[in-house]
C-alpha cells in the first residue's frame, strides 16, 4: 500500500537558513528522523540502490516553518513507519544545527490536503480505467531521465512509462510482465504539451536541468482493453512514485489530470 505523507514542521527559536536548504539535505533531515525511531527503516531506505521505495520533497518553506511530502511506496514497512509518526512529535530535531519540532502529519484523505493519502496495490489495479486512453500529467518538480551516460529532458512517453513500470514490479506484488513494455513505442505517442526547464540543483554542485510543466500522452484506438488498463494503473500510481531520476531526492514528482469544463483538475 503506498501511502503519502504531508509533514509539518516548525522552528520555535532560530529561523531556518532556507538558501542553503537542497534535497539532499531534506533527504538526510528525514531519514534521519526516522532513524531516531526505527534505525532499521532509516537504514533499509537508505541502502537502497535501484527504485528506491520512497521520495521526498519540499512543498512550501519558510523562515519559521518546513512542509515536507513523504511517499513510501513499501507497504510491507509501513508498521515501522507508524512507530515513527505515532513517536515523532516528542522531542526535537535539528536541521542544519536549527532545532525543529514536528507540529502535525497528513496522512489521510480526509485531511483535505491533496499531498496526504493513501490506496492498497489491489485498489489502484483493480479501479484502474480500461477505456480512458489520454493521460494528462502536471509535472510539479524538474523531470529528467538517466540513459547511460546521458539525460533525457523531454518526458518521451516511452521513458515516462517504463519508468512507473519498473518502480510498480519493484513494490507491488501484482506484477506487469516486462512484455507488456514493447507495446510502448507503437501504441503511445505524446499529445499536448506545455513544458518549461528548470534547474534542480544538488548539494554537490551538480545541477540537473529538468522539465517542468504539463504533458498528455495518448493511446491508439486500436489499442487492447487490457493494454488501456495496465496504462491506467501506472498512470495512476505515478502520484506515489514518481518518475525518472532522483525521485528520493525530490525530481520527478507528477500527478495526473483530467479535463473538465476548460479547467485542468487534480486528481489523486
Amino acid at each position: 500500500m503506498p501511502y503519502s505523507f504531508v509533514m509539518d514542521f516548525y522552528a520555535p527559536e532560530q529561523e531556518i537558513v532556507t538558501s542553503s536548504l537542497n534535497s539532499r539535505i531534506i533527504s538526510a533531515f528525514l531519514l534521519k528522523v526516522i532513524e531516531d525511531f526505527v534505525p532499521d527503516l532509516s537504514q533499509y531506505l537508505h541502502d537502497q540502490k535501484k527504485e528506491k521505495s520512497f521520495t521526498v520533497r519540499i512543498i512550501n518553506l519558510g523562515k519559521k516553518q518546513l512542509r515536507l511530502r513523504f511517499t513510501l511506496l513499501d507497504e510491507g514497512r509501513f508498521g515501522q513507519m507508524s512507530r515513527v509518526l505515532v513517536n515523532c512529535d516528542q522531542g526535537f530535531f535539528y536541521l542544519q544545527g536549527i532545532k525543529v519540532r514536528l507540529a502535525k502529519v497528513l496522512c489521510s484523505p480526509e485531511s483535505d490536503n491533496f499531498w496526504a493519502n493513501y490506496v492498497s496495490y489491489d485498489s489502484l489495479f483493480k479501479n484502474a480505467s480500461v477505456s480512458k486512453r489520454n493521460f494528462l500529467f502536471n509535472i510539479d518538480t524538474p523531470l529528467v531521465f538517466k540513459q547511460n551516460e546521458n539525460y533525457q529532458v523531454f518526458p518521451l512517453p516511452e521513458l515516462f512509462f517504463r519508468s512507473l513500470h519498473r518502480r510498480w514490479n519493484a513494490h507491488s506484488e501484482n506484477k506487469f510482465l516486462d512484455d507488456w513494455l514493447d507495446f510502448l513505442p507503437e501504441f503511445l505517442s505524446t499529445g499536448y504539451f506545455n513544458l518549461g526547464t528548470d534547474v534542480f540543483r544538488d548539494k554537490q554542485g551538480i545541477n540537473f536541468i529538468g522539465c517542468i510543466g504539463k504533458v498528455e500522452y495518448r493511446l491508439e484506438k486500436k489499442s487492447s482493453e487490457e493494454l488501456i488498463h495496465y496504462i491506467n494503473v501506472l498512470a495512476d500510481y505515478a502520484y506515489y512514485s514518481g518518475v525518472g531520476y532522483k525521485t528520493a531526492m525530490g525530481m520527478g514528482q507528477v500527478h495526473r489530470l483530467v479535463k473538465g469544463d476548460g479547467d485542468d483538475k487534480k486528481s489523486a
